[in-house]
């Protein structure tokens, strides 16, 4: 149902709206901007004032709402709201519905988890069918302190008591340093309306535990709490900028190996890397292996894995796995799927890895690890899959040694973490053909009829990039 408060007064300070998209927002006039407005106080406000400030600070605008098939009903009349809304601004309305119950069970993870990032694909995905700049995010100064708390109290390191920005990449926070009673306050003083979602109030939720009793407990005890916590955040994201200064510096992106699943880089120049840097790298290695974000933990052990040049193994949240091996740190990810079904001629990219194919000339058998020409015939019905069963396998050009890829993977000199997710080209029968990147089997043996050349893309040279030819 639709809530109010008491008038307060406040009115819309437009000039001071549109000097912090300038500055601290990074915003340029004429840029097109994807609102996310739940239908809230706090979203509601940033709508309205985005509206109110395209005749002296023209920008193209686009509302977006998130149906996250919670609420049922409530949650379709928010949708019909916000809709109403931009009806009455003039400004274009996109829905998007997801289904957070399911992904929370899919993922693995609480259903706060599941819908923040189901939110955030959603509208990135708008983002870029829409060619938008930036989303507009309606976090305000009390979001900020709820923010840095929940990452003190879980046992994080000083980057993340910076909390959120002002301008993170594709967000924007224009909000970030405003007392949401303010934005009530300037609602009401315009006779505007929101919805109010019940679920704030269950404090089943960890944030709305925090909102509801935490912050209001430590501004009792030490009042202005809020505004302090949001100066250390400030503070924070001074010293956050410095250090990831430091760490472009080092180039990380021109070390690595990357693979389908993860990454692979040298450890040596680390050994003596002071501790603030060598942290912080590892945050900036982990996010480019494309794993979660990890608690201070994880990042403390990671770089004492690295420091004490010994080789060890640790798992990460996300299903991750890390290992330091021969003066390597590898970072890898879960593949969820666990076969790709060969297609026709083309280039195609896959969990598995990025493989093209096309006619093979004559004469042409391909070197056996990156590239491999198989008879036409026997890429019928064919697929990857993942070594996960011991299959029979005969390696090329060694006909009496019979062996399985189980046993025969064991002799390639990788960790079982890379070996693990090595894709497996194996017939419709089931006959193993090819350990992409490794060895093919003697079943492709060239036979009568034309032949197709398959290229395995994305570093699935592991072996011949890291450690030299396998024999």
């Amino acid at each position: 149902m639709y809530n109010s408060v008491d008038e307060m007064g406040a009115q819309m300070n437009s000039q001071e709206f549109t000097d912090i998209l300038a500055s601290k927002c990074a915003l340029e006039p004429g840029a097109k901007v994807l609102i996310a407005c739940s239908g809230g106080a706090d979203s509601v406000a940033l709508l309205l004032r985005f509206s109110a400030i395209r005749q002296t600070y023209p920008l193209s605008l686009v509302c977006v709402h998130v149906e996250h098939g919670i609420r049922g009903e409530a949650s379709l009349a928010d949708a019909g709201f916000v809709r109403q809304l931009c009806a009455e601004e003039n400004i274009p309305f996109r829905l998007c519905t997801v289904n957070v119950p399911m992904a929370a069970q899919e993922r693995h993870v609480g259903i706060e988890a599941a819908a923040r990032e189901l939110r955030y694909e959603a509208l990135r995905r708008l983002l870029r069918e829409e060619r938008a700049e930036v989303i507009a995010l309606a976090h305000h100064r009390r979001d900020q302190a709820e923010t840095v708390l929940m990452h003190l109290l879980r046992g994080c390191d000083t980057d993340a008591l910076a909390g959120m920005s002002w301008r993170e990449q594709d967000l924007i926070r224009p909000f970030l340093g405003t007392d949401p009673e303010e934005l009530r306050a300037d609602l009401l003083a315009l006779g505007r309306q929101w919805r109010e979602d019940a679920t704030n109030a269950d404090t089943a939720y960890t944030r709305n535990r925090v909102r509801l009793c935490v912050l209001p407990e430590m501004e009792k005890a030490y009042p202005g709490a809020e505004k302090a916590i949001c100066r250390l955040a400030e503070a924070a994201g001074r010293d956050r900028a410095y250090f990831a200064g430091q760490v472009r510096a080092l180039r990380l992106e021109e070390q690595v190996l990357r693979f389908p699943f993860g990454l692979a880089c040298p450890t040596g120049p680390w050994a003596g890397m002071d501790d603030a840097i060598l942290s912080r790298a590892m945050v900036a290695l982990i996010s480019l292996a494309g794993l979660p974000v990890q608690d201070r933990f994880v990042i403390d052990r990671l770089c004492r894995m690295v420091q004490q040049r010994a080789d060890g193994a640790l798992n990460l949240s996300g299903d991750g796995r890390a290992r330091t091996w021969r003066g390597l740190l590898i970072l890898v990810r879960p593949v969820q799927v666990r076969e790709w079904k060969v297609p026709g001629i083309g280039r195609f990219e896959s969990a598995l890895g990025t493989f093209s194919l096309c006619p093979a000339g004559v004469g042409e058998t391909g070197d056996g690890r990156l590239s491999q020409c198989i008879p036409a015939a026997l890429l019928d019905g064919a697929r990857f899959i993942l070594p996960e069963n011991a299959l029979p396998f005969t390696p090329f050009g060694r006909p009496l040694s019979r062996s399985d890829t189980t046993e025969f993977l064991k002799k390639v000199p990788l960790p079982q973490e890379i070996r693990a997710r090595l894709p497996v080209l194996v017939s419709r029968e089931g006959e193993v053909l090819w350990l992409a990147g490794v060895r093919p089997s003697e079943q492709i043996r060239y036979r009568s009829g034309p032949g197709i050349r398959i290229t395995v893309e994305g570093g699935l040279d592991i072996p011949g990039k890291l450690h030299g030819r396998q024999e």
